[in-house]
């Protein structure tokens, strides 16, 4: 069997087993695995069940984050990190707060790369 059907074989378990009821940490791997896939919107849905159930977890916003950086999703992104930045929740290590300001960081700097480019692009 191929890595994709593995994956989708156990996508097909977790979600058999979410009719028993929801837990955070199915939601978490569905999430994980729906990234793995490239199923983008499905793993967000995921992530923010998550989210939703343990809303002083940071785990789970950093794994939507990720996300949004795979996906491209910039302004997602930058306003999900903006906003774990600021928490004063003391689970917020300065490692994370370091990651992601390294994010917004980084994803400032292909916009305005892109921004250049683009402005070439149309003045020449």
């Amino acid at each position: 069997m191929s890595p994709q059907g593995k994956i989708r074989r156990k996508i097909k378990f977790l979600k058999a087993g979410l009719v028993h009821g929801q837990t955070s940490l199915t939601n978490l791997e569905l999430g994980l695995l729906y990234q793995q896939v490239k199923e983008y919107d499905k793993a967000e849905v995921s992530f923010k069940k998550v989210i939703d159930a343990m809303p002083s977890n940071i785990y789970p916003r950093f794994l939507l984050m990720r996300l949004y950086e795979a996906n491209g999703e910039q302004a997602k992104l930058n306003a999900l990190a903006k906003e774990l930045m600021q928490t004063g929740d003391t689970k917020v290590s300065t490692a994370l707060k370091l990651e992601f300001q390294k994010i917004i960081f980084e994803n400032l700097e292909n916009t305005t790369s892109n921004l250049q480019e683009e402005s070439l692009a149309n003045a020449g």
